[in-house]
């Protein structure tokens, strides 16, 4: 399953990353393992569809992408009446919202949000 960020989530990144001006730019800055391990917070394994998320034992979700220390980053879900937010742990970012969900393919579910997530340790955390 794959949360992805809009095209809006990526430029917000862009204008707020000092001397990045475009996203060829951003990956040049994050590097491939950066690149990498953005992209796998992005990633969960299996397929979740929208209605399983309010069925999830805890609300927290196991990424693909490692947290460096022999296990995988997690966000939670806030499962509001009107939206559900991603709260990644990343006190200086807001929430990204799930504003479409279940677009399904042979292999997996796309929900887009509206903001690129972020380990909390990441250098481009502050944006």
């Amino acid at each position: 399953t794959l949360f992805a960020p809009d095209n809006a989530a990526f430029q917000a990144v862009i204008d707020a990353t000092p001397g990045v001006t475009s996203l060829t730019e951003l990956v040049n800055a994050l590097g491939t393992d950066g690149l990498a391990n953005v992209l796998l917070y992005h990633v969960t394994s299996g397929i979740v569809l929208a209605e399983d998320l309010p069925t999830l034992s805890s609300n927290t979700v196991t990424t693909l992408a490692s947290d460096g220390m022999g296990g995988n980053f997690t966000f939670d879900l806030d499962l509001g009446a009107n939206e559900t937010r991603i709260l990644d742990n990343n006190t200086d970012t807001d929430p990204a919202v799930i504003v479409a969900t279940d677009v399904v393919g042979n292999n997996g579910a796309i929900h887009f949000i509206n903001a690129v997530i972020l380990p909390e340790y990441s250098p481009f955390a502050a944006y």
